[in-house]
């Protein structure tokens, strides 16, 4: 099942780069060495990229960096220059994901020194991306046996067996008893087709004696 991206998973499962502006190289073997992760987009679910692309995050701006994105993310050539605060002056392309056109980030091509961790890298929104971690399914068509059958195990189940088998037996011949009493005309070793009304007569004559 895909999972929602958030702060928390993102803090715990990226390296920020921003503060290693030298260690990208530390960042990208901590994530090879973790279960791969598939991103999807979070509207359409098409897959847009993959863990071993992945490159850090920035935890304030709520995105992902990854070196390269699948073929259903789209990067618009227009280059506009940013006005917001936290990246003022900087400039970006749009990148949208090609299935259902929704916005999932930006590409930076140009940056002031303090976000040139940013340049040239696919820069994600966390909001717009879901992720599903290879090997995480649990579910089994055909459940697995908590307990191998042994020899042992075998044996058990058969002296259960037989001590089940000997009380039907005993519970047959009680009743076999009960009924050779209750119709002493009828075969019992054959079909029997019993009467209920004369069942019933002859259950409230015995209730009388």
């Amino acid at each position: 099942m895909a999972a929602k991206l958030n702060s928390q998973s993102l803090g715990s499962a990226s390296v920020r780069l921003a503060d290693n502006e030298g260690n990208t190289g530390e960042a990208t073997k901590a994530a090879e060495e973790e279960l791969p992760v598939v991103f999807l987009c979070s509207k359409c679910k098409r897959p847009i990229g993959d863990s071993y692309s992945w490159m850090g995050s920035d935890i304030e701006d709520q995105t992902i960096l990854l070196k390269a994105v699948s073929a259903y993310v789209s990067v618009e050539k227009v280059q506009i220059v940013s006005n917001i605060a936290n990246d003022y002056g900087c400039t970006f392309e749009t990148v949208s994901c090609s299935g259902c056109s929704s916005v999932m980030g930006k590409v930076y091509r140009c940056t002031p020194k303090h976000l040139d961790f940013k340049r040239d890298l696919i820069s994600l929104n966390i909001d717009a991306v879901d992720s599903y971690v290879l090997g995480s399914a649990m579910k089994q068509a055909i459940p697995e046996l908590e307990e191998p059958i042994t020899l042992g195990v075998r044996a058990v189940l058969e002296e259960e067996i037989a001590k089940t088998k000997a009380v039907l037996n005993v519970l047959q011949s009680r009743v076999s008893t009960i009924e050779s009493h209750v119709f002493p005309d009828k075969d019992f070793n054959g079909t029997v087709d019993v009467d209920l009304t004369d069942m019933t007569d002859k259950s409230i004559n015995l209730k009388k004696i």
